[in-house]
């Protein structure tokens, strides 16, 4: 996850257009959140990091 925030940080500043990138992550987080509730993780760490990273692409 980290590689990828730097990725789309990286492609920003270069002011390459980003949004199918994001629409992707976001995806990609959702679903792994929604992988990790079934799984009951909640207090897990890539949970919690899944949910910030996700937060902050929703701002």
């Amino acid at each position: 996850m980290e590689a990828k925030n730097e990725k789309l940080a990286l492609l920003g500043m270069l002011d390459y257009d980003v949004t199918w990138h994001r629409y992707i992550y976001k995806t990609h987080l959702k679903r792994a959140i929604e992988k990790l509730e079934e799984a009951n993780l909640h207090e897990s760490e890539t949970y919690q990091r899944a949910s910030f990273n996700l937060t902050l692409l929703e701002d």
